[in-house]
């Protein structure tokens, strides 16, 4: 029993110990903490007054102070004299920056004006609390066209692409529809599914009901039949790139002829012809077809071989004075830089050199090497 007693009055020695030591810390800290703010308590409210007054007054403070009153998360300048203002509840409005005062009702969301000089125009998409589009002007926030289409596009060559009921026509800046809705808007699921239904120069891209893309005019008629996977404007020359399936490559001028089928691996259009990349071979062609440099390549690299061993039995490369790698369409061949000629095509993914005149090719990345005397 005296032994149990002995454990409980330590028990108790150790709890009354953890309760006061911290109670005695807090008053000492207390005590010097009271003696260190009447000395210097004067200076110390200064600090807390310039801090409130920073925190108030400062870009912080003036921030939290808008949010509080206009609860918009973030801005978007749409002109130089309207911003679109964005809100926590998912809605939007259009704000007069000069005159600060809100042009429009709410809005689920309002587009911005493209900076593209094939976009310049007064008109911008908005959406309403109904999901359906329409078009206001962006520095007054008239309505100009009533909300009325599921789908809407910039306006772009005076023409908006809209899409009613699955379908896609095109209207002018007066609502009213100028080429019917007679393509089907066909949602692509695949690396070149963006579309921005906008006319350029006086045409536009659209999707047939074969799902493959094309190009049409004006009147809604194809110029273009869409026999492509994808295509894409080269806007240095106005003409267009062609894709195939495959991601190879063709060319339309801007007179709508067919100059490359979409059979090569790339093409560059220069000021004086075409360079030209197709079955591992590279080479250039002016305007008229003729071949004015019939070998090229993307980069060229030398080539080295042991020779021999160190004292500390580290190899000794040479680097060959005759032969040099050269790449193409992302594979490699060999090239003989004293005569000047092709000795392999660009036909492997890697290439080394074991001697003089002898080489080490893999083909496909496929751990097979191939010795070529």
């Amino acid at each position: 029993m005296k032994t149990i007693k002995q454990f409980f009055e330590a028990l108790l020695d150790l709890i009354y110990l953890l309760i006061t030591v911290p109670f005695i810390f807090i008053r000492w800290t207390w005590r010097k903490f009271r003696g260190w703010w009447s000395r210097r308590k004067t200076w110390a409210k200064v600090a807390l007054v310039i801090l409130f007054i920073f925190i108030l007054f400062g870009d912080t403070g003036i921030w939290r102070i808008k949010r509080i009153f206009n609860p918009s998360y973030w801005d978007t300048q749409l002109t130089d004299y309207t911003s679109v203002h964005h809100f926590y509840n998912d809605n939007c409005r259009l704000y007069d920056d000069f005159n600060e005062k809100y042009i429009t009702p709410n809005y689920k969301w309002i587009s911005p004006v493209l900076d593209n000089e094939d976009y310049d125009d007064t008109l911008t998409v908005f959406c309403d609390k109904n999901n359906k589009r329409g078009y206001l002007n962006a520095y007054t926030g008239e309505v100009v066209i009533e909300p009325q289409y599921d789908a809407a596009w910039v306006f772009s060559d005076g023409l908006a692409a809209v899409k009613k009921d699955n379908m896609i026509g095109f209207i002018n800046k007066d609502g009213e529809l100028v080429i019917p809705f007679n393509f089907k808007h066909n949602k692509r699921e695949y690396d070149y599914d963006y579309i921005d239904y906008g006319f350029h120069n006086g045409y536009c891209y659209m999707i047939g009901d074969n799902g493959y893309q094309g190009v049409i005019n004006k009147s809604g008629e194809w110029c273009i039949e869409p026999n492509y996977y994808h295509i894409s404007r080269d806007w240095r020359y106005n003409g267009f790139r062609t894709y195939s399936e495959e991601a190879l490559q063709g060319y339309i001028n801007k007179n709508l002829d067919v100059i490359f089928p979409d059979e090569y691996y790339n093409i560059d259009i220069t000021s004086d012809g075409y360079i030209l990349t197709k079955d591992n071979r590279m080479w250039k062609e002016d305007f008229d077809g003729n071949v004015t440099i019939p070998f090229m390549f993307e980069f060229m690299n030398n080539m080295d071989y042991v020779v021999g061993y160190d004292n500390d039995g580290n190899e000794i490369y040479k680097v060959s004075d005759t032969y040099k790698y050269y790449y193409v369409a992302d594979l490699c061949g060999i090239y003989n830089v004293k005569t000047q000629e092709v000795v392999t095509p660009a036909i492997y993914t890697d290439v080394d050199m074991l001697g003089e005149d002898m080489f080490e090719v893999e083909i496909d990345n496929c751990g097979t090497y191939i010795f070529i005397p």
